[in-house]
């Protein structure tokens, strides 16, 4: 069942057109079989297996701590479910999935090299990283460039409906023409909203970590809405050198 929606998925990503307003973004639907999606939403992780992502300490004490995630290494309570996400997460998280990514952003990034924003040096080890978030009420996030060792961001939206297509990701584009720096929070009036990606069922949102790749999340403010969300990363990191 992995193996085959993940060959699904993969053919998706190969096919989809690229779009290039404000940024270079893939909007991709039916990202994985419909029978399979089904399966995800029957096996939904309930909030008790959720933790804030402060306390991961992967970002700063002034994150947000509405948004929620469940990493592969946490140990859940609902067993039948973590064991369906844990076999997700290890299918997906192959060199084949990466390799379509990399493939379809490669121009993207080089440029970003060749325009001088590359990675740190000798950074030359894709690593990457797959895992659940949950997005809670009152969740808000300025618009900003992911942080520079990131290179692509995937975001697969897991609504069980239609009801909250408005809570998808935000694109946006400064309203002045000062470079952005990568990884920082912005303010909101600095930015026009230039599109909001549906938060559809069974679609996914990837896109290159470049300069103008702006994104943030609009208030979310009423108690029933919830975003939960598949986070696919890439990101280069130096290579350890041997001992």
């Amino acid at each position: 069942m992995f193996s085959a929606a993940k060959k699904h998925t993969i053919e998706r990503i190969r096919k989809a057109p690229i779009r290039t307003n404000p940024f270079p973004h893939l909007f991709i639907e039916e990202i994985f079989p419909p029978d399979f999606y089904a399966e995800m939403q029957r096996h939904r992780m309930p909030d008790e297996d959720f933790r804030s992502l402060v306390s991961t300490g992967r970002v700063n004490k002034a994150y947000s701590a509405e948004r929620l995630c469940y990493m592969p290494d946490q140990e859940p309570t609902a067993a039948a479910s973590a064991r369906f996400w844990q076999t997700l997460f290890a299918a997906y998280n192959d060199e084949d999935f990466l390799n379509v990514w990399l493939e379809r952003f490669a121009p993207y990034l080089q440029k970003r090299i060749d325009d001088g924003f590359g990675f740190a040096d000798n950074a030359t080890n894709p690593r990457t990283e797959i895992f659940l978030m949950r997005d809670k009420r009152n969740y808000v996030l300025r618009p900003h460039t992911d942080v520079p060792s990131k290179a692509i961001s995937v975001l697969f939206y897991l609504p069980p409906d239609a009801r909250f297509e408005m809570l998808g990701t935000s694109l946006y584009k400064p309203k002045n023409t000062e470079s952005v720096a990568f990884g920082v929070h912005l303010d909101r009036e600095d930015f026009d909203l230039i599109a909001t990606i549906p938060f559809r069922a069974n679609a996914a949102l990837g896109f290159p970590n470049l300069p103008g790749s702006l994104h943030g999340v609009e208030t979310l403010d009423g108690s029933e809405q919830v975003r939960d969300i598949m986070l696919y990363d890439v990101k280069f990191l130096p290579r350890v050198p041997a001992a």
